[in-house]
């Protein structure tokens, strides 16, 4: 199922959370064609789940163990390794989880199915439900 409604987030830092993972895929996918980029939310239970993904780009199973520390950065030209480590501590502290898949390997080590024929990158992350009323929600699907 879909969802569309809040999630506890503070504003300014899940939209930096989304202006990262979003930006970083364009720089992948510069002068690729035919790459697909999608954003897909779904209700699970008192969390939402929010995937953020792209085909065109990979990220090399060794390198998916290390892709949130703080300054690891691998084949981004003037990479700092900060924003996807950023990425993880807001997550985090808004009482969620991340992850990233590419290419059918998790970022903590397990193995799925290949979502997608080509090489594919995608976030998955969750962050408790909130409502309207709460100073902290934030709607990620407007």
């Amino acid at each position: 199922l879909s969802y569309s409604g809040f999630v506890k987030a503070h504003p300014v830092n899940f939209l930096r959370v989304l202006e990262n993972i979003i930006t970083n895929a364009q720089q992948a996918t510069i002068g690729k064609n035919d790459c697909q980029y999608w954003i897909e939310t779904q209700d699970d239970f008192n969390f939402v789940k929010i995937s953020i993904g792209n085909t065109g780009s990979r990220i090399e199973r060794d390198d998916l163990a290390r892709i949130f520390e703080l300054f690891y950065t691998h084949g981004k030209k003037d990479g700092s390794g900060i924003g996807l480590a950023y990425v993880k501590e807001m997550i985090q502290k808004n009482g969620g989880q991340i992850s990233v898949e590419s290419n059918g390997w998790i970022s903590t080590g397990k193995k799925v199915p290949k979502k997608h024929p080509c090489d594919y990158v995608e976030f998955q992350m969750t962050l408790p439900k909130g409502d309207n009323h709460e100073q902290k929600a934030t709607n990620p699907s407007h």
